[in-house]
């Protein structure tokens, strides 16, 4: 009986335990996933995107500042994940990620998944043995998100080599000091030759940094290969550089499949450039001055000796004797006459 009644206490004790080890677990833990109606919760966020491979709709939120390696997820495996971070920061200062021999990347993500962070920044710290911040082959969104690279001093921030990367809100991806923010580079191998698509939307953030532009030399020579390699920007502040990413690239920049209809340019040589990617017809010029991409100011000359603020008149409205226009004397009149009018009705009150 006594051995009865210490194993019954035993297993009282594991029931009354649980939940404290689960409120534990969730107190200490600094990623929160979501797969439907089941909710985990991990130390690292490195664990929590692990988790998340191969599930359709799963979100991350981050609960506190933590630091951690790299992220990566390979073919044929796939994400279908949002990151919130809830302003939270994410610094890199572990092992980098990458091909088999190619160790170089923090975040490399995989044709396939389709990747969305918000609400958050990823730093690289200046033990980061990486020279790119994220490789990308995967459909990536950055929502309000800020991508930094000037303490690790990397030399590309985002390397876009298939896919999409869609920029929005107030997003920031800041190189170190004469690198790389972001490129476009086309045609790595056959398996990416179907293009990659950088977009810029409701975009009010900054990019410090260059961005690169070009292809592979495998395709350097291809008929409109460009085709294949788009960037488009409806706004934000671009400090830096437009400027090929193979320097034998026969492609001019002038003729890169770029579009531009907002957004400002500090770069001197950049302004010039830009104005060759405003779409034609669209009423939009840069600013000489501010490097702004705004609508072309019309200026109406008014021939003859008026004051601004006058509208010449034809011969047949003027009054021949005054030249005042005799509809605003009709006008005038009948204002005098609703005035009189609404005295008399006020007197009889």
């Amino acid at each position: 009986m006594k051995k009865f009644l210490s194993i019954a206490l035993a297993l009282l004790m594991v029931c009354v335990m649980l939940p404290v080890v689960a409120l534990a677990d969730e107190t200490t833990a600094v990623a929160k996933l979501t797969i439907g109606e089941t909710v985990t919760y991990y130390d690292t966020l490195v664990e929590a995107v692990a988790a998340a491979i191969n599930e359709r709709g799963a979100k991350i939120d981050v609960l506190k500042e933590c630091n951690g390696s790299g992220v990566e997820v390979k073919s044929p495996d796939v994400l279908d994940l949002t990151i919130d971070f809830h302003g939270f920061t994410y610094t890199m200062d572990g092992t980098a990620v990458g091909s088999t021999g190619y160790e170089t990347q923090a975040w490399h993500i995989e044709k396939g998944s389709k990747l969305t962070l918000a609400n958050g920044k990823l730093e690289a710290s200046s033990t980061l043995g990486a020279w790119l911040l994220f490789q990308n082959y995967c459909d990536l969104t950055l929502d309000n998100m800020e991508l930094n690279t000037q303490k690790a001093k990397c030399d590309y921030v985002v390397s876009n080599n298939f896919g999409s990367l869609t920029v929005k809100g107030n997003s920031k991806i800041i190189a170190a000091n004469g690198k790389i923010a972001f490129d476009i580079w086309y045609g790595m191998n056959e398996d990416y030759d179907g293009g990659i698509t950088v977009s810029f939307e409701n975009f009010t953030g900054v990019v410090e940094g260059d961005i690169e532009y070009g292809a592979h030399n495998r395709v350097n020579n291809a008929e409109n290969w460009q085709q294949k390699a788009t960037l488009k920007i409806d706004g934000g502040t671009f400090n830096g550089e437009i400027k090929k990413g193979n320097a034998s690239n026969t492609l001019a920049l002038e003729d890169a499949n770029i579009t531009v209809t907002g957004g400002t340019f500090t770069n001197e040589t950049t302004k010039d450039l830009v104005t060759s990617y405003i779409p034609e017809g669209s009423n939009l010029v840069v600013n000489p001055a501010t490097g702004k991409v705004e609508p072309k100011t019309i200026t109406i000359i008014v021939p003859g000796d008026t004051t601004p603020a006058e509208t010449p008149k034809t011969e047949d409205q003027k009054n021949p004797s005054t030249g005042a226009n005799d509809f605003v004397g009709l006008a005038a009149a009948a204002a005098v006459v609703a005035l009189l009018g609404s005295a008399v009705v006020l007197r009889k009150k």
